[in-house]
């Protein structure tokens, strides 16, 4: 049996954010490559040398709760200090 939190920290165990004033060119790299890293044996070969299962993009309207919490977070840490 799986708690849900269980759950959750297998589903993602790392972020990784670009900068909105990240190169056009570089940008236009990664949204090429990523979408089909794992489907040829050098982009598998690259995910598993830095132990990464998978790839996908988020769209900021996705980490709407995560900024939510995180505000709820520093709000309740500043309470504490």
């Amino acid at each position: 049996e799986t708690k849900s939190g269980d759950r959750a920290n297998t589903l993602v165990s790392g972020l990784t954010f670009f900068p909105k004033t990240i190169d056009p060119r570089l940008k236009n790299i990664i949204d090429t490559i990523v979408p089909t890293i794992s489907q040829s044996q050098r982009g598998r070969q690259m995910l598993t040398m830095y132990s990464i299962d998978d790839v996908t993009f988020v769209h900021p309207k996705d980490l709407d709760t995560l900024r939510s919490l995180f505000t709820e977070y520093e709000t309740l840490k500043a309470e504490v200090e």
